[in-house]
């Protein structure tokens, strides 16, 4: 790979050069292309989320599967987020005060979550499932439920 760059012997200012296009020219149209490619071939990319298909046609407003994904991509500013930005917080649900305050804490493990959660039977499958993020626990609602149960969860999240 280093054998095939070459070096010139005069000098010559730099320039950029966009390989995925036939001009060298940047374009959005290929950075575009880049991406449904790379979603073709199942590469993981800034706006995948599991099936990420199957996600947004989830039945529910706007704002809530905008909140979702937020959620499955973990951008809340969680205290536990926080700490990873060096902010300096106690990272304990301030709740419970037993666990770290996680994203999959605040919506799914906390107490005051799971009230809301135990009581409708539809999910109690999820339950059973041991999933490490939240990322997993929308993966396995997407994987193993109806749309149903899928645009009932969406608002009570």
């Amino acid at each position: 790979m280093v054998r095939r760059i070459q070096v010139l012997e005069t000098w010559s200012e730099d320039i950029l050069i966009w390989t995925h296009t036939l001009d060298g020219e940047y374009s959005v149209r290929s950075a575009y292309h880049i991406l449904v490619v790379e979603e073709g071939q199942g590469m993981p990319n800034s706006s995948s989320s599991g099936d990420s298909k199957e996600f947004w046609k989830i039945r529910a407003p706007n704002r809530i599967r905008h909140f979702l994904w937020q959620a499955v991509k973990d951008l809340f500013p969680t205290k536990q987020n926080l700490n990873a930005q060096h902010v300096p917080v106690n990272i304990t649900c301030d709740r419970c005060v037993d666990h770290p305050k996680t994203i999959l804490h605040c919506l799914w493990l906390c107490d005051e979550a799971r009230s809301v959660w135990w009581f409708d039977p539809s999910f109690q499958f999820l339950h059973r499932k041991k999933c490490r993020s939240f990322y997993d626990l929308v993966e396995v609602l997407l994987n193993e439920s109806s749309s149903y149960r899928i645009t009932l969860f969406a608002p009570i999240t």
